[in-house]
Parts: structure tokens; C-alpha cells; sequence
């Protein structure tokens, strides 16, 4: 890799871990109750999109009659553990 786009990829998660951390300080911070409703409406959206993407996954393997490369209800047991 050439030095210039070493730096440049250094550059750019520099500020992209630091504009995350930002954004997790600011939605932590207390006070104001429009940040908890955005982060109650993200955490209930990702859980909705992770359980609609499992359900697709377990019919389209049933509907070709291939095994399931990973077990589903692990799958849906964990994510709500680490949302709330």
C-alpha cells in the first residue's frame, strides 16, 4: 500500500471513531429526553431488522433444502441482551 493512501485511510477512521464517540457521548449525556428517544427508536429498529433478515434466512434455506449455516434462535437470543 502507498504511504499516501495509508495516511489517508488513517485520517479518515481517525475521524470517523472520533465523530462515533461524539455521538455516543451526546446521546448519553442526561437532560434531554429527544436523545433517548432516538436511541430507544435505533435499538428497536436494528432488533427488527436483525430478526426480519433471520426469518428470510431460515425460509430461503427451507425452501432450497440446505442446512442452516448458523443456529437461528441463537441468533435471536443474543441481540435483545445487548439492546437493552
Amino acid at each position: 500500500m502507498p504511504v499516501g493512501a495509508g495516511i489517508f485511510l488513517g485520517i479518515v477512521l481517525f475521524v470517523f471513531t472520533s465523530l462515533d464517540i461524539f455521538m455516543l457521548v451526546s446521546l448519553l449525556k442526561p437532560g434531554d429526553e429527544r436523545n433517548q428517544v432516538i436511541v430507544w427508536k435505533a435499538s428497536s429498529f436494528t432488533l427488527l431488522a436483525m430478526v426480519g433478515a433471520n426469518i428470510l434466512d431460515v425460509i430461503a434455506n427451507f425452501v432450497r433444502a440446505q442446512p442452516m449455516s448458523q443456529n437461528p434462535l441463537f441468533n435471536w437470543k443474543l441481540p435483545p441482551l445487548f439492546i437493552l
